[in-house]
């Protein structure tokens, strides 16, 4: 009778321990599975918001692309002559620029000489893409509509002027609850 009763004993300890090692191969499939799953979030195409961020976009970059016509023509000493009240409108209104090795310039009066440099080197600058990335900002308890934004844009433009990594420009956009777009600053 003992030999039985420690029969089933090793027999119900043993189903535990079989049991336990499945649990914790189950939970280790879920942590592997959590981790190794990305998530995309896009925006729907088509919808109010993407059409408002890029028709301004696109009429921002009409002042950028009369820009990089204007640094043709202008000589490095004269930079410092160029207008540029046209951005204060824009989502170029404090811009960064993003060189091939990894330099980073803020600020139009850094930006500038880096750009005049990029087209007296090639015979064609001009914009290859244009990335928009979107951040909601949360409800601050906006006092006035002005203050009052929902969304972030972070636009990035690929200029195309050099074959390997192109330098790149960015700008900020604020979107308002009241779906006003306007220049904003960074991040």
């Amino acid at each position: 009778m003992k030999t039985g009763k420690r029969i089933w004993v090793g027999a119900i300890l043993a189903g535990i321990f079989v049991l336990g090692l499945g649990a914790l191969d189950g939970q280790k499939a879920v942590e592997q599975t959590e981790k190794t799953i990305p998530i995309k979030f896009k925006l729907l195409p088509g919808s109010v918001l993407e059409q408002k961020i890029a028709a301004k976009i696109e009429e921002d970059n009409v002042e950028l692309a009369k820009l990089l016509v204007q640094l043709r023509k202008t000589s490095k000493e004269s930079l410092r002559g160029i207008d540029l009240v046209p951005f204060q409108r824009t989502y170029l209104r404090n811009p960064r620029f993003l060189t091939e090795d990894g330099g980073v310039f803020v600020g139009w009066p850094d930006i500038l000489p880096r750009l005049k440099e990029i087209v007296d080197k090639s015979t064609y600058l001009d914009i290859q893409a244009v990335r928009v990335k979107l951040a909601y900002v949360p409800y601050g308890g906006a006092t006035a509509p002005k203050a009052d934004v929902d969304f972030k844009a972070v636009i990035r433009v690929q200029l195309v002027s050099v074959p390997d990594d192109p330098p790149q420009l960015e700008g900020y956009l604020l979107h308002r609850r009241t779906c006003e777009i306007e220049p904003g600053d960074s991040l």
